[in-house]
């Protein structure tokens, strides 16, 4: 087989610096640059998609979602542009806590960054540059109040006179009863930090104005589902503007249940610094609609958009004899709708040119959507793109398939009490708190035997109205994709992954293309160096095959450093003339 290369003049750095090389490619055994990004193929094996619910084992070589290896440097997440967010993590390797933060700015696309301050280091020093942040977030608390008196002077100072707020985690990692009290170092504050909470609820004393997202008087029972107690943190404050906001159902040492502190707010009216200290974790959609709530508050400009956005499609209209789901009347106001679904999740990405120019040529299709950009998983680095002039919607999951038809099944068994579970502040209900365009993919199957679609779409919008203030719409399919690309304008270019290094993308990749279409090797650099050369002594080897040398840039391809990029991998196939794979070694 030839191997199959191309040259591009583009500075090492500006490529490399988000990919690494890879040897383990169950598709072709050969070397593969793969990109260490945001939503890699690597982070999750496929997962089994014709059970719902079903979560995919983290792959042993996933890059961590956040760089915390570098403990002096800041790590910038998010995409482009300069991030409000300053992260400080405690560990070099980072915490469940540390995790669960960066995930969920991740998953609401806000530009955050990291830098790591090791116990026994010095706090970075804060200059100018430091000005653009809006919000400082610890995930330690502790990692703050233990600083010297003029460490802690300097950060104080520095909040104060540029008006950069702090959110501050106190989080139990070990739950028991109540235990020995802790009064935190130079912080009005007594603190049990080993306790069980069995529900959680906002304070009735919290100040007005300050919940956002949450509906006043929202509250959650830990254990209705049988799930273990919640670990906390109870803080009792030693000062009169220190206010509750969120309160812990924990026993006491009487053996009688009692409500205290689990979060508490700084309005600033201490030392001039705005705080939200939370004593809980984000497993929640309390918590993290909390923490939602708290970025708001500290800055408008850390705000979502209270409107939620939903379209549902319904797949497998066309399933049925001729006049039973579908008529004449029902077909042709789909065929103008400017917005279409691919059969099989096929052809939308990785990129069928075929099934884009009918979109184009022949119906007029606008808009589509796909779960499968980047890659289905981790689903919260999903995102849109644009080709072709068509606007490509990331799609989200909601537990229904093809074959979920009944409330109980031997195919599904306990389908039911996961569905609920999804509805009532589980995973269907966070996707549209934490989303603010949804789409979702249902099936015609889903509304007939138990009508299992009415039931999760109507049960999640009571449980959204009931508990949050979030401003429920839906509208056409094209106009939403616009509203999306407004919301993300730097998601409208979009990013070329490697099929052959994503399961998923193979099985729906066409079946014409192969994995030695691609390039297995890149010869980089910049001018005068030797490139070119280079180029021409390795095509005089019978057993490598280069591109096609261009008119107009000669040996090089340009695809990575110009207007090429946006004609997608199939242009770049191209390059190569003849496919390899007909010539053998």
């Amino acid at each position: 087989m030839i191997s199959r290369f191309y040259l591009t003049r583009i500075l090492l750095p500006d490529l490399l610096e988000n990919f690494e090389l890879s040897k383990n490619s169950d598709d072709l055994k050969k070397p593969r640059l793969v990109w260490q990004g945001g939503g890699s193929a690597m982070d999750d094996i496929t997962p089994d998609v014709d059970h719902p619910f079903t979560e995919a084992p983290r792959h042993k070589h996933s890059p961590p979602p956040v760089a915390w290896e570098n403990p002096s440097g800041f790590v910038h997440h998010g995409g482009r542009g300069d991030a409000k967010i300053l992260v400080f993590a405690s560990k070099r390797k980072g915490s469940a806590i540390l995790r669960a933060i960066t995930e969920l700015l991740e998953m609401i696309k806000f530009k955050f960054d990291v830098i790591t301050v090791m116990p026994g280091s010095p706090m970075p020093v804060l200059t100018d540059i430091h000005t653009k942040y809006k919000c400082f977030i610890l995930d330690d608390f502790k990692m703050y109040l233990n600083r010297s008196a003029s460490q802690r002077k300097m950060i104080d100072n520095f909040m104060e006179k540029n008006g950069i707020g702090m959110i501050a985690f106190i989080v139990s990692n070990n739950a028991s009863r109540i235990g020995k009290q802790e009064q935190l170092k130079g912080f009005p504050v007594l603190l049990h930090n080993k306790l069980n909470a069995k529900e959680l609820r906002l304070a009735s004393s919290s100040p007005a104005g300050l919940y956002r997202v949450l509906r006043e008087g929202a509250s959650v029972n830990l254990t209705r589902r049988g799930d273990h107690p919640l670990p906390v943190s109870v803080m009792l404050p030693q000062h009169p503007l220190l206010l509750p906001l969120v309160e812990a159902l924990v026993p006491s040492t009487s053996d009688v249940d009692t409500y205290l502190p689990a979060a508490l707010l700084d309005v600033g009216r201490i030392d001039g610094i705005r705080r939200v200290l939370l004593g809980v974790d984000l497993s929640g959609w309390l918590q993290k609609l909390l923490f939602l709530d708290a970025l708001s508050f500290l800055d408008a400009g850390l705000s979502l958009p209270l409107e939620r956005y939903i379209l549902v499609d319904v797949d497998d209209i066309f399933v049925a004899r001729s006049g039973i789901r579908m008529t004449d009347h029902d077909v042709k106001p789909l065929m103008f709708a400017g917005y279409s679904v691919a059969p099989h999740h096929s052809g939308v990405y990785p990129v069928h040119e075929p099934l884009y120019d009918a979109w184009k040529k022949v119906y007029g299709i606008r808009a589509t959507s796909t779960e499968e950009y980047p890659h289905l998983k981790p689903d919260r680095f999903r995102r849109g793109f644009q080709y072709r002039g068509i606007k490509v919607l990331p799609r989200q999951m909601c537990g229904l398939f093809t074959h979920t038809l009944y409330f109980e099944s031997p195919e599904h068994p306990g389908l039911k009490a996961k569905l609920d579970a999804s509805i009532d502040g589980g995973e269907l209900f966070q996707t549209i708190a934490l989303n603010p365009i949804n789409v979702f993919m249902t099936h015609m199957t889903n509304y007939g035997s138990d009508r299992l679609a009415l039931y999760v779409f109507e049960g999640v919008v009571q449980a959204l109205q009931k508990r949050t203030n979030f401003i429920l719409k839906t509208e056409p399919a094209v106009q939403l994709a616009q509203r999306y690309f407004d919301l993300y304008p730097e998601e409208e270019e979009p990013f070329w992954g490697d099929p052959c290094m994503d399961k998923r993308h193979m099985e729906i990749w066409s079946s014409n293309k192969t994995c030695d279409e691609l390039p297995d090797a890149l010869v980089l650099g910049p001018q005068k160096t030797g490139t070119t050369a280079l180029y021409t002594f390795l095509g005089l080897h019978p057993s490598l095959q280069h591109n096609l040398p261009s008119p107009t840039t000669f040996e090089e391809v340009q695809f990575f450093s110009g207007h090429n990029y946006f004609r997608g991998l199939d242009w770049l196939v191209n390059e190569f003339g003849f496919p390899c794979r007909k010539i053998l070694i």
